[in-house]
């Protein structure tokens, strides 16, 4: 899979944060990445807000005292479990 030039990866990352899209720029790259291999751009969007929900619900239980699911919890567990779920989706590409 070929690499975006760096100028378009910019001004996505740019457009992402005049959006506040909360989104780091390895993050806009991942996704630019998973587009160009036919991800449909629907589930995309569906996986980077489940992921959000679980963080989320992850962070509140923890600091309700609870104890936070510890698979996903890391930012590498997260990331393979979007990685699975991005696999899931490309079963709906654009193309």
């Amino acid at each position: 899979m070929a690499q975006k030039p760096a100028a378009t990866v910019d001004a996505v990352f740019e457009l992402s944060q005049l959006l506040n899209t909360g989104l780091d720029r390895r993050t806009v790259q991942i996704l630019m990445a998973l587009l160009d291999t036919g991800v449909h751009p629907d589930a995309l969007a569906k996986v980077v807000l489940d992921l959000r929900a679980q963080a989320k619900a992850e962070a509140d239980a923890t600091a309700a005292g609870g104890k936070a699911d510890t698979t996903t919890t890391t930012a590498a567990g997260r990331t393979a479990a979007a990685a699975g779920t991005a696999a899931a989706a490309a079963g709906m590409r654009t193309s």
